[in-house]
């Protein structure tokens, strides 16, 4: 991933006399002690010593410090582990002194890495509230799939996105959404981070951007052994309408999401099967083009407007999607459907908005 430099490293939690202590001390103080033989290892150590919340984590370097701790520096912040990182480089040695973002903490003190003392009351309180919000969903769903969706459905029941936000604090977005319901995509990322942690079901935050070059963040997530996007801001409708969620932004491969969504992909695991989307797994699924808009017509009544669907049709004929939409309304005498995309990475998936 990237080019080796040779590291060594020694990480542990010290005082903040660290930053000035020499390395012999640091050892003989307990400091645990690892070799690494390039920059990747390295920064992989940093990072997990970063997701149990140490600070400061020290680092012994073969070369030069500083632009080793620069490196880390930016990369770390980059992984979305914290806000900033304090640097100290004297010679090969480094201290990183890392402002950890709320989900940092929270999830260090679920695992017990950190004492619960370790957060204010405010966060203590958003972390047994995710707790039980967890417990409850594992206790009536069952499997990966199903536990990850429900909590997906339970960010969308419960937050509104705020279009007036124009500025948040990175390193409270969490608890501030936990405590308020109301934040932009970097909350609702973080969200689903915790809750995915805390339930067991590995996953990492996407930074990267959407539309016309614009900042966003979403979150991948292993789902019987297959890593997929999952973007929770996507589905939850601008404005909001409470009690409604959408699915169309769960489950999906790299080319499904890249059609609105760019991102390093070096970076990030790899999602290279649609298996795991909604609309052609669990969700509405139809044979052809006639059953799918007679559901179109009783959804959109019901004040929906709009839906994600597979229609079977579609996917084994190989028409054109919006020739065949046009084509059955007429016949049916329809005119239900006003805008049609179809997902040229998934054969069969439609998504319609009434009129």
């Amino acid at each position: 991933m990237r080019a080796q430099l040779g590291v060594i490293v020694l990480l542990g939690m010290l005082g903040t006399a660290s930053c000035t202590s020499s390395p012999q001390k640091s050892q003989s103080i307990g400091m645990a002690a690892g070799i690494y033989s390039d920059y990747t290892a390295a920064l992989n150590a940093v990072l997990d010593a970063m997701r149990r919340g140490k600070n400061p984590i020290t680092l012994r370097v073969k070369g030069n410090g500083q632009q080793v701790a620069e490196r880390l520096t930016q990369d770390s912040v980059k992984y979305a582990m914290v806000t900033k990182v304090k640097t100290m480089a004297i010679g090969d040695y480094i201290a990183l002194h890392p402002s950890y973002v709320d989900d940092t903490l929270l999830l260090a003190v679920h695992r017990g890495d950190l004492p619960e003392s370790a957060l204010s009351s405010s966060q203590r309180a958003a972390l047994h509230k995710v707790q039980g919000v967890v417990r409850g969903i594992m206790r009536q769903h069952s499997g990966q799939y199903e536990r990850a969706l429900a909590l997906h459905d339970y960010i969308l029941r419960t937050c509104r996105y705020d279009t007036s936000m124009k500025n948040w604090n990175h390193a409270t977005v969490t608890v501030d959404l936990i405590n308020t319901h109301r934040s932009v995509c970097d909350g609702y990322t973080r969200l689903y981070h915790i809750l995915l942690s805390i339930a067991g079901i590995e996953n990492c935050i996407v930074v990267g951007s959407s539309g016309k070059d614009v900042s966003h963040s979403w979150n991948m997530a292993k789902l019987e052994g297959k890593w997929t996007h999952i973007d929770c801001t996507y589905d939850d409708p601008v404005p909001d309408e409470p009690g409604r969620t959408m699915r169309h932004y769960f489950g999906m491969s790299d080319a499904m999401i890249a059609r609105n969504h760019t991102w390093n992909r070096a970076a990030y695991p790899t999602a290279d099967s649609s298996a795991m989307y909604y609309p052609t797994t669990r969700g509405l699924r139809f044979e052809t083009m006639e059953e799918f808009l007679h559901y179109c017509r009783s959804y959109a009544a019901a004040g929906h407007k709009s839906i994600a669907a597979y229609v079977q049709e579609l996917a084994n004929s190989g028409a054109n999607a919006k020739a065949l939409l046009e084509q059955t309304q007429l016949r049916l005498r329809m005119n239900v459907v006003e805008r049609l995309q179809v997902d040229t990475a998934t054969p069969g998936v439609l998504y319609c908005y009434f009129r």
